[in-house]
């Protein structure tokens, strides 16, 4: 690549005002720094504006703080039954033959467990909330328990 002097870099960016019409982008090299040239538009003018983007910079590879959390007031709340089915059976010889809905599944519980794996209690939400059952389905057929929500807490050492 090669490098412009400032008067033929405002040269250049004059040339390229001009033709801003016809190309969208276009960079240049200048004393190891890029410049990227941008075309904004205003919704309420016909004007162009050329900008000059800031060269990105390495995100950094230190680790975020983490505080050692060993208090957390939570509130677990467990997951909702399942809907019943509302439904009649339906046979060819007798209309009435009576209902046939199943009952819906059962709400997950919220479970904590301790574990030694576990050092603070940093990875709890504030509020733990357990998955509904499956609702109910007809021909008697009951809908599907839901899971337990396990979470794991700190065991205290003896």
């Amino acid at each position: 690549m090669k490098t412009l002097s400032k008067e033929i870099l405002a040269d250049i960016l004059c040339q390229l005002e001009a033709e801003m019409a016809f190309t969208r982008t276009c960079s240049l090299t200048w004393s190891a720094a890029r410049i990227v040239l941008v075309e904004r538009r205003g919704y309420t003018s016909n004007n162009h504006a050329v900008t000059a983007l800031r060269s990105k910079k390495a995100k950094s590879k230190r680790n975020m703080v983490q505080h050692f959390v060993d208090v957390r007031a939570v509130r677990a709340v467990g997951g909702t039954g399942g809907d019943g089915e509302i439904s009649f059976l339906q046979l060819w010889s007798n209309e009435e033959a009576g209902p046939d809905g199943g009952d819906g599944g059962n709400g997950g519980h919220v479970v904590l467990e301790a574990s030694l794996d576990i050092r603070d209690l940093n990875h709890i939400s504030s509020i733990l909330k357990a998955d509904p059952g499956e609702r109910g389905y007809n021909k008697d057929c009951s809908g599907k328990n839901a899971d337990h929500t396990v979470v794991k807490v700190i065991q205290l050492g003896l």
